[in-house]
């Protein structure tokens, strides 16, 4: 291997000439009550990506696919996913789904639109206040 790549990779401390450098993922050793070593993987870290509309990852193809449906409605959402090379029916089930989750919501008029939207905000806020309150929800 290059010298570069093993800059930051140092060899175990029991590691006998010729046998290798370590090169494995983090890990965690414990021992049980009876002294027997396992080895696990580290937690993976949090996902640090940008989030955009609904808490989609900003700028993914379902984002883009999001924001349109937020702005012209579900066929225009269908038409853009097409664009982008995604199938109407894996648009149709993010939609479904974005609908049982109360963030989108297919209302007639903008007016009525706005009203669900109002409410959904209005249910959240209350839900906030109810969890920094201690309340616990059922």
């Amino acid at each position: 291997m290059a010298k570069n790549v093993l800059k930051n990779i140092k060899a175990a401390p029991d590691a006998k000439p010729g046998r290798g450098e370590a090169t494995g993922k983090p890990v965690v050793k414990t021992t049980d009550k009876r002294g027997l070593q396992s080895v696990k993987a580290k937690a993976a870290k949090p996902d640090k990506a940008v989030k955009g509309l609904w808490g989609i990852r900003a700028g993914s193809r379902k984002e883009q696919v999001a924001i349109a449906l937020d702005a012209a409605g579900r066929e225009a959402a269908i038409r853009k996913a097409e664009s982008l090379g995604i199938k109407p029916g894996t648009v149709k089930s993010w939609i479904g789904t974005w609908r049982r989750e109360g963030r989108y919501v297919e209302a007639v008029t903008p007016k009525a639109k706005a009203a669900v939207k109002a409410a959904s905000e209005a249910l959240q806020d209350i839900a906030a206040d109810a969890a920094a309150e201690g309340c616990r929800q059922r």
